[in-house]
């Protein structure tokens, strides 16, 4: 059996619909979408503002960055009392609830 080419030896590539053309055919679609995505490339980068449409995680870290920087502020000691009985409500709370929690064996 011998197998004859039906392109009459001339290379083919296969599309994604299932059709043939010539090895040889360039539409330039790459070309055009690398000129115009890879100019950003080229620039040096910038900070970009921030948008209003960023991921969660995104969100969080920035807040608690800003938290952190903030940390480092001298506090009075009304802060301080508030942050301590801000807290120990908070122990409370939970030690309340892990009673209810308890499993009668």
């Amino acid at each position: 059996m011998v197998h004859v080419d039906p392109d009459g030896g001339r290379k083919m590539i296969r599309t994604e619909s299932g059709g043939r053309v010539p090895a040889s055919y360039r539409s330039g679609k790459y070309d055009e979408w690398r000129r115009r995505n890879h100019a950003d490339a080229d620039a040096p980068a910038q900070a970009k503002p921030p948008s209003e449409f960023r991921p969660r995680w995104m969100k969080h870290n920035e807040r608690v960055s800003k938290k952190m920087q903030g940390a480092n502020e001298m506090r009075d000691t009304q802060q301080i009392v508030k942050e301590r009985l801000r807290k120990d409500k908070i122990k409370q709370r939970l030690k309340h609830k892990s009673k209810g929690k308890k499993r009668k064996r």
